[in-house]
């Protein structure tokens, strides 16, 4: 759980080879304090490597990628004739989400 200031503001899972996600936040402002903190999770596991996969529409989350020199290395798309949930406030957890 992220809390921040007495709230819950969201949560976080890190797995121990420093796979981030599914990460769930409140707002989209909370999503770079919550990778923050998932990464400092993975690097105290003594992860190596971090992985994230985050949706185009998750802003704060591509912006903390690139803050943190993370690059790209595959792409998925997901193709809706309507809009679908609220995905800026998400970090999946792979391919067996929303995929």
């Amino acid at each position: 759980m992220l809390e921040a200031k007495g709230s819950i503001r969201g949560y976080a899972y890190v797995s121990d080879t420093g796979v981030i996600g599914p990460i769930a936040v409140t707002h989209p402002e909370n999503l770079g304090p919550a990778l923050d903190a998932a990464l400092s999770i993975a690097t105290e596991r003594g992860a190596e490597t971090i992985r994230v996969r985050l949706h185009g529409s998750a802003w704060e989350g591509s912006a903390w990628a690139i803050r943190h020199g993370l690059r790209l290395s595959g792409i998925g798309l997901m193709l809706s004739s309507r809009p679908v949930g609220r995905l800026n406030l998400y970090v999946t957890s792979g391919g067996d989400a929303l995929y």
